[in-house]
């Protein structure tokens, strides 16, 4: 499991190494994301791993695969999003 979560960790980095990383933590999983902001509503992908399972959540969410600068999201805001760097 830590092995997982760390390789993922690091294949992130390489897309986006300029992004910001966002570490949190709830009542069941310890999480990580990536956002072009310091806030977590804006993470474009995340790792999560299970406090009593153990298991491993890895996704994009889908405005990171998007080309546009900016997306609006459910409550109208614009967030923005940046293609990969490369």
């Amino acid at each position: 499991m830590k092995e997982t979560a760390l390789w993922l960790r690091k294949f992130v980095w390489d897309l986006y190494p300029n992004s910001n990383e966002l570490i949190y933590d709830n009542y069941n999983a310890l999480a990580f994301g990536w956002s072009p902001t310091d806030r977590v509503g804006h993470v474009f992908c995340n790792i999560a791993v299970g406090r009593s399972t153990h298991n491993v959540h890895f996704g994009f969410y889908w405005a990171a695969r998007s080309p546009i600068q900016k997306i609006v999201d459910w409550r109208g805001q614009s967030i923005p999003v940046f293609p990969r760097d490369r």
